[in-house]
């Protein structure tokens, strides 16, 4: 018995459905890359949306999978191929239903893991021609690689005895 093709294109249009909700945030908020306000706006509905839209079309997916699921009238391999790609559809759209619910830009932004400040002279992980923000007052000064402040954007430090927050 041969099943209709219409229950695979179901199943394959879900997982492409379920990436695209989940990867278009991923592709539109890069660390050091232009950001737009539609592309955040975009990126934050999308990332609200995610884990209904993915979970919906993991329920989708494994009703087609049902559909599909044959007795074995094949040969052996062949339905076992015919299985193996239903499983990897429902896992792949199943994997995007986890993925929604991280935060994965915690991933792409994350901080150092030992951050400290020290002399200029002592700073051989930055180049001399790197561009920095510096910031000074009468008793001290501080300057922080653009480098560095890219994945936050700000950072929390004292200025000899005044708390700051530099950013840019």
């Amino acid at each position: 018995m041969t099943r209709p093709a219409t229950p695979w294109f179901v199943a394959a249009g879900a997982l492409v459905a379920a990436a695209a909700v989940v990867g278009l945030p991923v592709w539109l908020i890069q660390p050091f890359a232009p950001q737009t306000p539609d592309a955040v706006a975009w990126s934050w509905q999308l990332r609200q949306l995610a884990p209904r839209v993915t979970l919906a079309m993991t329920l989708v997916a494994l009703a087609a999978v049902a559909w599909l699921w044959p007795r074995p009238s094949a040969p052996g391999w062949r339905t076992a191929l015919r299985r193996s790609g239903l499983v990897l559809i429902v896992g792949l759209t199943a994997g995007t239903a986890w993925f929604a619910r991280q935060n994965h830009f915690e991933w792409m932004f994350r901080p150092f893991p030992d951050p400290r400040f020290v002399a200029a002279a002592e700073a051989t992980d930055v180049p001399a021609e790197a561009p920095v923000l510096g910031v000074a007052n009468a008793a001290a000064s501080l300057a922080f690689p653009i480098t560095r402040l890219g994945y936050h954007h700000l950072v929390n430090a004292a200025l000899g005895d005044v708390p700051i927050v530099a950013t840019y």
